[in-house]
């Protein structure tokens, strides 16, 4: 029998998980990852717990955060291709995979430590902030267990609630970021035209 996911959630689970992710700048990647795992973790088995950011932009998929049976793997970057992270990417939705639903993806599903893969998973969208109708995706959280597991589905709605808070703290924090880069970019040039004209008057009263 497969083991079931079956923590118990409260309302209070909601507003901790909120204040945690909050609380983590997003600068510092690992930390956030981290916090993001933690809580995951309290939901469901996490033998290994990945995080990929996704850059629309380079059309790439930043992997910082790859964590196996205790151990961490160097941080990757990788293309689109063909398995279940890059499937979520482009269909946008949560994809759970169990024994009975994996052959699809049998030849890019995520292989462990000791060479052999995951038998259950879960792989998450992590939306941002978008004024639009099409979810922007920022990145995809996905979830392994290398025993049966059934997730119900309180707690898949559960963890893609925790996948879209870090996502819209993620693209909250960063665009926050570029802004305050951009002002100060700002002050910089009106400084040096601010500069420039003050030697212009100098050389003109010369």
């Amino acid at each position: 029998m497969p083991c079931v996911s079956d923590a118990i959630i409260t309302p209070a689970f909601f507003v901790d998980a909120d204040a945690r992710l909050a609380s983590v700048p997003t600068s510092d990647t690992l930390a956030f990852c981290e916090t993001l795992h933690a809580l995951c973790a309290g939901l469901t088995l996490t033998d290994a717990f990945n995080v990929a950011f996704w850059s629309e932009k380079d059309q790439t998929l930043h992997y910082p955060y790859n964590f196996d049976e205790g151990v961490m793997d160097a941080p990757v970057i990788w293309s689109l291709g063909d398995g279940p992270t890059s499937w979520v990417i482009r269909c946008k939705k949560t994809l759970v995979l169990t024994p009975d639903e994996k052959p699809p993806f049998q030849r890019s599903v995520y292989w462990g430590r000791n060479q052999r893969p995951s038998v259950s998973s879960v792989h998450l969208p992590m939306r941002g902030r978008n004024g639009g109708s099409d979810p922007l995706i920022v990145g995809v959280v996905a979830i392994h267990a290398y025993s049966r597991i059934r997730y119900t589905p309180d707690i898949v709605s559960t963890l893609e609630w925790l996948a879209n808070r870090a996502g819209l703290t993620y693209h909250t924090q960063m665009a926050l970021a570029e802004a305050e880069q951009a002002v100060a970019e700002s002050a910089l040039r009106l400084r040096d035209l601010q500069q420039s004209k003050t030697e212009m008057c100098n050389q003109v009263a010369h």
